[in-house]
């Protein structure tokens, strides 16, 4: 039987991983990466709620419309309110303005200008919707 002699041999320095400036970089490099995410995604957010508020607000104010050419012999006025439970944050303003010119002196008809302003949580956001309609005398 032959024996076999075991000997205490120096290992060479491990050469596998990373040194912790590598780690470091890697880390500055992801948090600058994800700072720029994180501001994309608030901005998203910021943009998809204004666009559900105009989406909103053009809906509602065509409502109000709506009303006023649902009854063609009321002559519409100065008005304010809101729209109810459903859209409770949203209020409403509605001015009337006459129109005055020379073509129209002798028609049956006059035009007024109607804008409807709709308003979300107090002024946070504002949509206006003017238009031009014909009422008799």
């Amino acid at each position: 039987m032959s024996r076999t002699r075991l000997t205490a041999t120096a290992t060479p320095p491990r050469t596998a991983g990373f040194t912790l400036l590598e780690i470091m970089a890697a880390i500055a490099i992801i948090a600058i990466v994800l700072v720029g995410v994180y501001r994309l995604y608030a901005q998203s957010i910021r943009m998809s709620g204004a666009a559900q508020f105009y989406t909103v607000a053009t809906l509602l104010a065509q409502e109000i419309t709506a009303r006023i050419d649902a009854s063609p012999n009321e002559q519409p006025t100065d008005d304010s309110g809101d729209f109810e439970d459903e859209y409770a944050a949203y209020s409403w303003k509605l001015t009337v303005e006459d129109l005055e010119s020379e073509s129209f002196s002798d028609a049956d008809t006059k035009p007024r200008k109607i804008e409807i302003q709709v308003v979300y949580n107090e002024d946070e956001y504002s949509y206006s919707l003017q238009t031009l309609r014909w009422f008799s005398d």
